[in-house]
């Protein structure tokens, strides 16, 4: 997975992550994610039936709105971990076979140093685990 972070007034970052797809018990959609590095992103897309299809941005802690995606990310700047959750966006999945391809455009608040960060990211032929996780919200 390749994201681009860009924060004001000109700081940019680019990282690439090896990531995984893993279909969540209870067929309520697909979890997305990757680290590596100190690097690393979780992407929940949230949805009943196939997972092709578009999904605005889902606060945090939106444990009730069928359809959507919940993002967090985690990067480093030196020697030092940032992250943040994405509050406004769009998760965009296609599907070629059993292998899922996905862009990500969107942004949210680094409480860390108070400033809000873009973020763009894609991934490609992303292959599907047979293995499924729990996607279970817990607060």
């Amino acid at each position: 997975m390749q994201i681009r972070l860009h924060w004001p007034p000109h700081d940019s970052a680019e990282v690439a992550i090896r990531a995984a797809a893993y279909p969540c018990r209870g067929a309520v959609g697909r979890l997305l994610t990757g680290a590596e590095g100190g690097n690393g992103i979780l992407i929940w897309v949230r949805n009943r039936g196939g997972a092709a299809g578009d999904y605005p941005i889902l606060a945090r802690g939106d444990s009730t709105t069928p359809r959507g995606a919940t993002v967090s990310v985690r990067f480093m700047v030196g020697e030092i971990a940032r992250g943040f959750g994405l509050d406004s966006g769009l998760v965009q999945i296609t599907t070629a076979g059993s292998r899922l391809n996905a862009t990500l455009r969107g942004s949210g608040i680094d409480y860390s140093v108070g400033q809000r960060v873009s973020l763009v990211g894609s991934v490609a032929a992303l292959p599907s685990s047979s293995d499924s996780v729990s996607c279970k919200v817990q607060l």
